[in-house]
């Protein structure tokens, strides 16, 4: 019984060595594990961001990829829409108007037309 006893005694450490062992061997797996999903993660979003810089480069908006730099993949193309309508609308916002420009007046209009009487009493009662 005694012999039984040490035997399952050494059973039972060899038993809490290899325990040991695996434990040790999925903590080491499960590291590589982390580093993987991390290099993973670093190469997805270097792979978004080139994305983001050909597909802005495509739009003529190269130049605009920092504004772009947190945008999610799949609403990409919509934002770059909504920008592009942004800059259109900022350039006839900022283009050329005239403001020394004035309707013509009733003489002017008169005149153009051949209106003779029109334009005398455009003249005469001053109708603007």
């Amino acid at each position: 019984m005694e012999d039984e006893l040490r035997i399952f005694k050494s059973e039972n450490e060899t038993l809490k060595a290899q325990v040991e062992e695996y434990q040790s061997k999925i903590s080491e797996l499960e590291t590589k594990k982390q580093e993987f999903e991390n290099q993973r993660a670093e190469f997805v979003a270097t792979i978004q961001q080139k994305d983001i810089s050909l597909k802005l480069a495509e739009k003529g908006l190269g130049e605009f990829k920092d504004f772009f730099s947190n945008v999610e993949p799949d609403k990409l193309e919509e934002q770059i829409q909504k920008f592009q309508q942004l800059v259109k609308q900022k350039e006839i916002d900022n283009s050329y108007k005239p403001t020394n420009h004035k309707q013509d007046d009733t003489y002017a209009q008169a005149k153009n037309k051949g209106d003779l009487k029109s334009m005398f009493g455009a003249l005469l009662f001053n109708k603007n």
